[in-house]
């Protein structure tokens, strides 16, 4: 994780970033201009919280969201590995930069700028400390796992149970349970979608070393002809993992609205996969390709919009107190 990569992109101050042009290479990504702040990723993580909540993507105070945080960004020049993840009961709609705790890889927490009580590791035993700043375990176990195999590639992970990916997970792949190239936005996850078929309970186990969670992490490093962006985890939900939060948070939503269009039209072949209408490799490659070529740009615009106009309606997601 040492080689993470810095994922803000704040769009007041303008000289925080540099918007992407049409010279931006395939795999490249828009670069920042000058140093963001750990505050910078707060907020950036904090918007990505609400928009998820606003595309209907989070349950309840579960599933996660976290960045990969530089060691020169740390609080007091620590230099362990760390990452930023919500505050255990925060409700994604009301997410604030205040809200986001640094974890390492130890599960302690370096810097929380809420109630400055920390509870360790674990859900709390009693409700005279349910008020301190915590973290949901299976969020650390599976989210530091993944951080620490797949480094830069994996320096933005994000997990949900949104809902029309997670119906393709309950059914099995031979009746539909996986992406089929049924659209042009399925087209983007052309063979960079990793299948966990080994769902193993819920990774909530606080020793050292979660094997659920590095189970789940290890799906990622699947072979591929294009490297994994996402992982499918059968009866449970979605991982997708990407080298900043615009990428990543683009990735989020086409792949649901893929896996929405797939449902519909499993819905109205009444399940006869015969019925539905799959384009030729070739056909679904070649625009693949032509997705790839803006999938930076056409990430960051479309998150710095959104972002944009969170921060217009609430200013207090920048709030630290």
């Amino acid at each position: 994780m040492s080689q993470t990569a810095t994922t803000t992109m704040e769009a007041q101050p303008t000289s925080l970033i540099a918007a992407p042009t049409a010279a931006v290479p395939k795999a490249a990504k828009p670069l920042a201009e000058g140093r963001a702040t750990l505050k910078d990723l707060a907020v950036d993580l904090a918007c990505a919280y609400r928009l998820a909540d606003e595309w209907g993507m989070n349950e309840g105070i579960c599933n996660h969201f976290t960045i990969a945080v530089p060691q020169e960004l740390h609080p007091h020049g620590l230099a362990d590995d760390a990452f930023l993840i919500i505050k255990y009961g925060t409700l994604w709609s009301e997410a604030t930069a205040k809200d986001m705790l640094l974890v390492n890889t130890k599960g302690k927490i370096l810097c929380d700028w809420g109630t400055g009580c920390v509870q360790p590791v674990g859900y709390a035993s009693s409700p005279a400390s349910w008020a301190c700043a915590s973290y949901d375990p299976t969020a650390f176990n599976i989210h530091k796992a993944v951080h620490l195999r797949l480094g830069s590639a994996g320096a933005v992970v994000l997990h949900t149970h949104m809902p029309s990916v997670t119906t393709l997970n309950a059914l099995k792949p031979e009746a539909g349970g996986r992406i089929l190239q049924v659209h042009q936005n399925s087209c983007r996850f052309y063979n960079n979608v990793a299948y966990d078929e080994n769902f193993g309970g819920l990774a909530d186990d606080t020793s050292e070393g979660c094997a659920e969670g590095d189970r789940i992490a290890s799906v990622l490093e699947g072979p591929s002809q294009h490297r994994i962006r996402a992982a499918f985890l059968r009866n449970h939900g979605i991982l997708i993992v990407a080298e900043n939060l615009w990428e990543a948070m683009d990735d989020l939503y086409y792949l649901e609205r893929s896996a929405l269009f797939q449902v519909e039209a499993l819905k109205a072949a009444g399940g006869d996969m015969s019925k539905l209408a799959i384009m030729a490799d070739e056909v679904a490659i070649d625009t693949y390709k032509q997705w790839e070529r803006f999938r930076a740009e056409g990430g960051w615009k479309h998150f710095i919009a959104h972002k944009r106009r969170l921060l217009r309606k609430d200013p207090a997601i920048h709030n630290l107190l």
